[in-house]
């Protein structure tokens, strides 16, 4: 048992960081940690290239270090489930869904950006924030930003590697999307329920 509980955390490692491979460089980040926290999101509204398509429920680490006076890099991964509904719009192709479904996916970004105001150093799990969503996914209607709440009115903000910074994969059965940005548009595959 214990070295199936190693070989299924050591795959998913290998997984997220081949996913995200910006999530591998956040030693590149020198400077001072100042922000180092984890919660959970529940009720967040994603989006596919077709409108939005499924709820996600999540945990989202959030790391932020100071590398100049005013200048920041931000590594976020993410880890959860999503859940689509019958009629919407797959994520990558826009094929209407036969059916509910649910299944994993993680990802995330690295980021720098600009704050001049006075910097709090924090860390451990800060709470579950629910962002409001609901199967018609219509949008959400609490939003919350980490970012905004640790670093009010902080500007600048810009993907890493020339846009490209982040990245999510989702899995379903046998099926898999990813959703990339940036300069690449790595993107491909498709979530589609018969």
């Amino acid at each position: 048992m214990k070295r199936f509980l190693l070989v299924a955390v050591l795959a998913m490692t290998l997984m997220l960081a081949m996913t995200v491979p910006a999530l591998a460089k956040s030693g590149d980040a020198h400077g001072k940690l100042v922000l180092n926290v984890t919660y959970k999101v529940t009720n967040d509204v994603d989006s596919g290239f077709f409108g939005n398509w499924a709820l996600d429920n999540y945990v989202k680490h959030v790391q932020v270090w100071q590398t100049g006076e005013n200048t920041f890099y931000v590594v976020a991964s993410y880890e959860g489930k999503w859940q689509t509904f019958e009629g919407a719009p797959s994520p990558g192709a826009g094929v209407s869904q036969g059916d509910d479904a649910s299944g994993t996916f993680q990802g995330g970004y690295t980021a720098t950006f600009d704050y001049t105001g006075p910097v709090e150093k924090a860390a451990g799990y800060i709470g579950t924030h629910d962002l409001g969503g609901d199967e018609t996914l219509s949008g959400i209607t609490t939003p919350y930003s980490v970012l905004g709440e640790y670093f009010p009115g902080y500007t600048g903000f810009a993907y890493t590697d020339g846009g490209d910074g982040w990245s999510w994969t989702y899995h379903y059965q046998s099926q898999t999307w990813l959703n990339a940005g940036g300069v690449s548009a790595a993107d491909s595959g498709d979530i589609v329920i018969p």
